[in-house]
């Protein structure tokens, strides 16, 4: 039930521009970026439901967790970083999330890779273009 600009502040606060959306802790609802606060996601919820882009929650435009993409650690462990650049782009995401796998227990998140962070350390920009997951995303990217 976060508000858009109370999340807002909180990025700007802590200088990040993702957020994890937790409903009840330790479970991960799923993330919130900058870019959803004020882009295209946000807008369409204010048009569809004729209110203000203010009264819009941060449930409203988030990235669910089933439909994020992730790596898992171990693999990570041995990846060079130009598989993690090729895995952001024929992905077409922002963001990749690190999971951490163990027997017998589900999956859990251990961190995040950041195409922003990447490119600030490579020192050079990575191409990404935005990759349909399911009709629901190519509807949504169309209209």
């Amino acid at each position: 039930s976060t508000r858009l600009p109370q999340a807002e502040q909180l990025m700007i606060y802590q200088g990040v521009r993702m957020l994890f959306v937790v409903n009840q802790m330790p479970a991960v609802e799923g993330l919130v970026t900058s870019a959803d606060l004020a882009g295209d996601r946000s807008m369409r919820v204010v048009q569809q439901r004729g209110v203000r882009h203010d009264e819009i929650t941060v449930g409203d435009v988030m990235h669910e967790l089933s439909a994020l993409d992730a790596i898992d650690l171990d693999v990570l462990r041995v990846a060079r970083v130009s598989n993690v650049v090729a895995t952001l782009q024929s992905l077409g995401r922002n963001h990749l999330l690190v999971v951490e796998r163990a027997p017998g227990r589900p999956a859990r998140i251990v961190g995040v890779i950041s195409r922003t962070q990447v490119e600030r350390q490579l020192g050079k920009a990575i191409v990404i273009v935005e990759v349909a997951g399911s009709f629901a995303e190519i509807n949504r990217m169309l209209s």
